[in-house]
């Protein structure tokens, strides 16, 4: 949020993501972005259901998920999958 606004960055139109098992940090980090923009970014993002990963963060991925829905993003079934995979969250 701070690179974006310190650079009146406007619009951004695609965002591909791949940060082992810390992208809910970086969505995190522009949550104001997303929950002001008119046009929310395709993004491309690596995910994974591993509840053995030594780093396994896997509950605030699900709150990352819901966060991505309730801003508009189209709702797409996660649980089930299991292992790592690409993941595009994409406007309704």
């Amino acid at each position: 949020d701070n690179f974006i606004e310190n650079n009146n960055v406007e619009n951004i139109g695609f965002i591909k993501i791949d940060v082992e098992s810390y992208e809910s940090f970086l969505i995190e980090g522009f949550h104001k972005f997303l929950l002001n923009t008119k046009e929310l970014p395709t993004i491309l993002m690596e995910i994974g259901n591993n509840p053995n990963s030594s780093e396994y963060m896997w509950d605030r991925e699900i709150e990352m998920f819901e966060f991505l829905f309730n801003v508009g993003y189209s709702r797409f079934e996660y649980l089930e999958k299991y292992n790592t995979y690409d993941a595009i969250f994409k406007t309704k």
